[in-house]
Formats: C-alpha cells, sequence, structure tokens
C-alpha cells in the first residue's frame, strides 16, 4: 500500500481545497463529505492500491476513489459498469425483457428526495402495479415477476429529478405441480393497458398521500396537505433549498436567488386530476402528473442491447464531455436533447453549478438500486430461475 494516509493530512480547523463554499455548508458533514472526497478522486497522493502480476512482474497502480453518489463522473461510471455486467451474466435469465421509466408530479419528486421512507413506499407501490400488469398481461394469474428499479435523481439539465427507470422481465413464470418454472411472455403494451397502469400507479400513490396527511381533498380538488414531517428530519439550511430550487430550475442562493437557470436557445397548490389522460404513443401515457413509458424492450438473446440498457438506466447524474468552462468563467451545460422552446444549453456561474451539485447528493443510506419479484434477495426463487446465462 501506499506510504501516504487516505485522509486529509491539514488540521481539523484549517481551510480545506473546498475553501470556496458558503459557510452555512459545513452544516452537514455528509454534504462536505461528498465534495472533499471528490477532489481527492483518483489522486495517488491520497492513497492507492498496487495490483502485482506474478506471472509477468508488473506492477499497477489503482489511485482510492471517493465512491461519491451525488455527481462524481468516475466513480458512477464505475458502478454503471459494474450493475451493467451482474444483471446481464449473473441476475437476470434468458427471457425477454421490458423496461419502464416513471414519473412523478414536480411537488412529489422534492418529497422523494428528502425522505427515504416515503421513497420505499412509494417504489413499492409502483413495483405491485407493474407486478400485476404483467400478470395480467401474461394471462398467468399469480404469477412470479421480477424487476431492478433504479431510482435516477437527476435531469439532463443537472436538476433534481426523482424518476424511476425500471428493467424487468417481460412477462411472468408459473410455478407447475412438479416445482419446475415456466415463462410466458406478456402481450405488446398497449394505449389501453399502459392507460390503466399509469392510472393504478397514480390511484395508489395519491391514496398513500392522502392517508399520510400530504395531500388533501377539498370539495372535489386534491391539494397539497401537511409536509412538515418530511421536511423537519433534517434540519439543514443548504441541502433543502438546494433541492427545492432545482426542481424548479431555479437559483437558490446569491444575488440570483429565486431566478430561473440561464438558458441560451440555438407551479400549481392543486394536484392533477387522475383521469386527466393524455396518450403520446401505445406505450407512452401520463395521468394525472405521472407518466409511464414502456416501449423499450428486448428479446432473450439481445444480451448486449440490454446491458446497453442498463448502462444508461444506472448512468451517472454528470457527463464531464457536455460541461465546458467559458472564457467569463461561466459554466455550460449542454443539454442531451434540445427543449421545446430551442433551449440547448444552460449557463451557471461557479458557485451556481455548486448549488446544483449539492442538489443531486442523496440523503446518507438513501436506496438508489431496489429489487423486487423473483429478484428480491429474499426470493426462493432468485437462485433457482431456469435459462439462467451461462457462466
Amino acid at each position: 500500500m501506499s506510504d501516504f494516509p487516505h485522509t486529509n493530512s491539514q488540521p481539523k480547523n484549517s481551510l480545506s481545497p473546498f475553501s470556496f463554499r458558503p459557510a452555512c455548508l459545513r452544516t452537514w458533514q455528509y454534504i462536505n463529505e461528498e465534495f472533499e472526497n471528490f477532489l481527492r478522486c483518483g489522486i495517488l497522493a491520497y492513497g492507492f492500491g498496487r495490483v502485482h502480476c506474478a506471472g509477468c512482474q508488473t506492477d499497477i497502480l489503482y489511485a482510492f476513489s471517493c465512491k461519491g453518489r451525488g455527481f462524481c463522473p468516475s466513480c458512477g461510471a464505475r458502478r454503471m459498469a459494474e450493475a451493467a455486467i451482474y444483471l446481464t451474466d449473473t441476475l437476470i435469465p434468458l427471457v425477454p425483457v421490458r423496461q419502464f421509466v416513471v414519473t412523478f408530479p414536480p411537488p412529489l419528486r422534492l418529497w422523494l428526495a428528502r425522505s427515504q421512507t416515503l421513497a420505499a413506499k412509494i417504489c413499492r407501490r409502483v413495483s405491485d402495479a407493474l407486478s400485476e400488469h404483467l400478470q395480467r398481461e401474461s394471462g398467468i394469474k399469480d404469477g412470479l415477476t421480477g424487476s431492478v428499479m433504479f431510482i435516477q435523481r437527476f435531469g439532463s439539465g443537472a436538476n433534481l429529478n426523482v424518476h424511476c427507470h425500471i428493467i424487468v422481465l417481460d412477462g411472468a413464470y408459473e410455478e407447475k405441480s412438479t416445482g419446475r418454472l415456466e415463462f410466458y411472455t406478456a402481450k405488446a403494451p398497449t394505449a389501453e393497458s399502459i392507460t390503466r397502469l399509469v392510472q393504478v400507479i397514480a390511484k395508489r400513490v395519491n391514496k398513500h398521500l392522502l392517508k399520510k396527511g400530504y395531500l388533501e381533498e377539498f370539495e372535489d380538488l386534491t391539494v397539497l396537505g401537511n409536509t412538515e414531517d418530511i421536511f423537519s428530519a433534517q434540519r439543514d439550511d443548504v441541502h433543502l433549498p438546494a433541492q427545492g430550487a432545482s426542481v424548479g430550475y431555479r437559483i437558490a442562493f446569491g444575488p440570483q436567488a429565486g431566478q430561473p437557470v440561464r438558458r441560451f436557445k440555438t407551479s400549481h397548490s392543486t394536484w392533477p386530476a387522475e383521469d386527466d389522460v393524455e396518450a403520446t404513443s401505445d406505450a407512452c401515457v401520463k395521468a394525472g402528473g405521472y407518466s409511464v413509458h414502456a416501449a423499450t424492450a428486448m428479446k432473450s438473446h439481445e444480451r448486449e442491447r440490454m446491458e446497453n440498457l442498463v448502462r444508461y438506466m444506472a448512468r451517472p447524474a454528470i457527463a464531464e464531455e457536455r460541461l465546458a468552462l467559458l472564457p467569463d468563467g461561466s459554466i455550460r451545460l449542454q443539454l442531451k436533447t434540445s427543449w421545446r422552446d430551442g433551449t440547448q444549453f444552460l449557463l451557471f456561474t461557479p458557485s451556481e453549478f455548486i448549488e446544483k451539485l449539492i442538489a443531486l447528493v442523496p440523503l446518507p443510506k438513501f436506496h438508489l438500486t431496489r429489487y423486487y419479484g423473483v429478484f428480491a434477495k429474499a426470493s426462493k426463487f432468485r437462485d433457482k430461475l431456469p435459462d439462467r446465462p451461462p457462466p
């Protein structure tokens, strides 16, 4: 191992390399550590491992990584590659799979970012609705389904946008009397079936929000209720304002506080109604502020394509190639696709960009990948599924 300790060699009370952070950022240790560790990520001076090959007598040095979960491109890319290899080569059997993308109303995105408990409950309801949909479309009542859910916290504009990318077995297993499992493929999605799915998700999630008091019914309207317990659990003065502003593409701190993010071109208090349906295609439907996209599917033999899909689902928040430092010191972020109004780039001052990175840092112990059905660790079928990938 290296003679250099993998710790900060500076005294605790001295200024760190991240000395330009606002003073209030010291409120929460996990935000400090995310930035401090990112500035040391991949630097040999802060510690490394040495790999020795006994055959060719070659030594390779690997610098320690920050293991950040918020915005580090290299650590995010490593986790992305590991997830894709694990799901493709080990976990998912050789059967058809499909991707479902589920989005939520903007206020709920902030609530999900702030509450691990609420996120777990909502993800479970989405998973249950998907399972029932696949059982119905495959014609197997009480069939065994499986899904892996990636909770993405970001949009293409480095904004906080909590939504779910879910890879599911495109069908259901039926357990025969002999104990053998047989897979039945689900029918292709239609506008009617996806509309039913998104309405079920909206109804169940809204019912839970009403039960918790986060929504309230007033005559024929559903309005925002009391969400104090979501925001009182963490009494910080940086993370919450940064996240709240990021959801709405606005600036939280500095002279431009409250202003929209600058764009370069080449919210209501009532809750959306569940019966407000808009179908943009047979496999993409919006209803009640929620949406489900299910147009991407792969056959059992398309493993390389599936691996690329998982890499997309598990990708990191920030791609370095889309960032540019302009001569005036501003940071330009190129969008993946132009917005409807023609916006192709977003411009940030350095402090505004740091603010957006703060919003992308998840709360400690917030699980970003979840396994359901036959893929759950507690499932007795997890290691017994037929049609496993060859070793």
